[in-house]
């Protein structure tokens, strides 16, 4: 959800590939705060399907890609190891057996782990290459999951994995040591009131923090924590003390300082699943000193991505309803992102989503229906789930007694996503924060600073390797943006481009690209 690992969808979205490369070059800037540096491109073919970065902090990238070549045992792939300059270290190729499904993946600051699993449901044997970042040194690891399960989330600590999903749809969390020889189910976690939000990994302290939604014994829906050491060891459990009539829906925590911990999220109305607002807690070596709870009309700027006029209009109601003695429902689902530590902040970062469905799909009813007079087969309209349209982010800073010291948005009217994830990129700098997402082969951008906005949204277009490239299709659902470490992200994504003037440059070509994204403003 918020770390560097990923586990995905088992569909494969279908790509092409070609085994030639365009090497990163400079190309040239227009007068504006983002810059480009660098762009790498792949140029595509029907050999291959997919493709997936893993990030590597500032150290680099690593390339997957996935090919239909054959092998005697199954797919060759290519795995390409990138510095921040875009220049390939090295590359290997490694064989995938057939039906293997690439799931998921993480970094450990040494190695580079691909998680695979000849599975879609009920999963019984994963299948782990590590990959190391010097040279590309191969291994790979075959586990029994003790437990038949579904996988939900993947991390590393030092020398150990981490798995976390669902078995007869209770919580599991698996560990395994590399240098050991199976898995064992970590403790307190199988609990059939319980669900996984996240797994958040501390490689600094040591340790790992499996975040559970869960009903306590009073049926309150809350949060709780329970803390490992790196090899596997139960430290501590924290839940979440919270008022009767409302519910936590999922929570990040900080990392230790001075056995103080805060863990912020939203919450919602008794037996609800959609928010309204956030909350605030602190622990001190375990133990809750305080929640505070905030509903979404408490903040500022959070109704800033409307327009002037429905802006002001739902601050009236929202005024109006506190004349009264009373508080304005607002329902919203928030993705919340990790808690970012700047001086004596807490930076907390949300993304406003909702479900967007169509209802083309149809099921033919029976022919016995007695209500059926036509003597045809009735059909019914199924809703079917298109992806998630976002809204907004809203950054949220609160000081160390939880109060808010100030909010802001960021307006989203033009993206829908499917699998939900992650969608706006943050860059928190010490006197400024910036947010940036990719949409339609552009890169739209907000400058704050607090509760002020600096620069408003921009939009700058994905730069292209050459002057007169022109963009014929950009492939839909391949677009991204990642922050990188620092002040750079990475823009990604896959175009069918035409060149009419260049010399010896194709007339058309398909690539998929790298460009390095730079924010110069200081």
């Amino acid at each position: 959800m918020h770390n560097m690992s990923k586990i995905w969808g088992l569909s494969v979205v279908l790509l092409c590939w070609c085994q030639g490369i365009v090497l990163g070059q400079d190309i040239e800037e227009d007068d504006s705060f983002i810059s480009q540096p660098l762009r790498l491109e792949y140029e595509v073919s029907n050999q291959d399907r997919s493709f997936e970065t893993v990030q590597a902090d500032d150290e680099g990238l690593l390339l997957v890609r996935q090919t239909n070549i054959r092998t005697q045992t199954g797919f060759a792939w290519g795995l390409y190891y990138l510095d921040t300059a875009l220049n390939e270290n090295w590359h290997v190729d490694v064989n995938v057996e057939y039906g293997m499904n690439f799931i998921g993946h993480d970094f450990n600051g040494e190695s580079f782990f691909l998680l695979f699993t000849d599975h879609e449901y009920n999963l019984e044997e994963l299948y782990v290459i590590k990959v190391d970042k010097e040279n590309g040194a191969l291994s790979d690891y075959h586990i029994n999951t003790v437990l038949p399960m579904n996988l939900s989330h993947f991390e590393v600590i030092q020398h150990s994995l981490i798995f976390g999903g669902e078995s007869n749809n209770r919580p599991v969390v698996l560990f395994y040591e590399l240098n050991g020889d199976k898995a064992k189910v970590l403790p307190g976690v199988y609990n059939n009131q319980s669900k996984i939000v996240d797994i958040i990994v501390n490689d600094e302290e040591e340790i790992f923090t499996v975040v559970l939604n869960e009903k306590s014994y009073k049926k309150n829906v809350t949060v709780s924590l329970k803390i490992f050491s790196s090899e596997g060891r139960t430290l501590h459990t924290s839940t979440i003390q919270t008022e009767y009539e409302k519910s936590l829906i999922d929570g990040v925590p900080t990392n230790f300082e001075g056995g103080v911990q805060y863990i912020a999220g939203t919450y919602a109305a008794r037996h609800s699943d959609v928010s309204r607002g956030l909350y605030v807690s602190k622990l001190v070596y375990g133990e809750q000193e305080f929640i505070k709870y905030y509903s979404y009309g408490d903040l500022d700027n959070f109704f800033s991505y409307l327009t002037d006029r429905r802006e002001e209009k739902m601050k009236k109601k929202i005024e109006k309803k506190r004349g009264n003695g009373k508080n304005l429902k607002l329902n919203y689902r928030l993705m919340v992102h990790d808690i970012v530590k700047r001086g004596d902040e807490y930076i907390l970062i949300g993304e406003a989503y909702y479900p967007k469905y169509s209802s083309t799909t149809s099921v033919q009813g029976s022919m016995n229906n007695p209500y059926n007079q036509t003597g045809q087969q009735p059909t019914y309209a199924q809703p079917k789930l298109l992806g998630y349209n976002y809204t907004h982010a809203i950054v949220v800073a609160f000081n160390k007694d939880g109060e808010i010291l100030w909010d802001n948005s960021f307006e989203i009217n033009d993206v829908l996503i499917f699998p939900l994830r992650e969608n706006v990129q943050v860059s928190v700098r010490p006197n400024d924060i910036v947010l940036m997402y990719a949409f339609d082969n552009s890169l739209k951008t907000k400058l704050i600073q607090g509760d002020s906005v600096l620069e408003g949204k921009t939009i700058n277009d994905i730069k292209l390797k050459y002057k007169t490239d022109e963009v014929r299709e950009n492939i839909t659902g391949m677009q991204g943006i990642k922050w990188w470490y620092g002040q750079s992200f990475y823009a990604y994504g896959m175009q069918k481009i035409k060149n009419k003037h260049d010399d010896n440059v194709q007339l058309n070509r398909k690539v998929f690209y790298i460009n390095k994204v730079e924010y110069d403003m200081e």
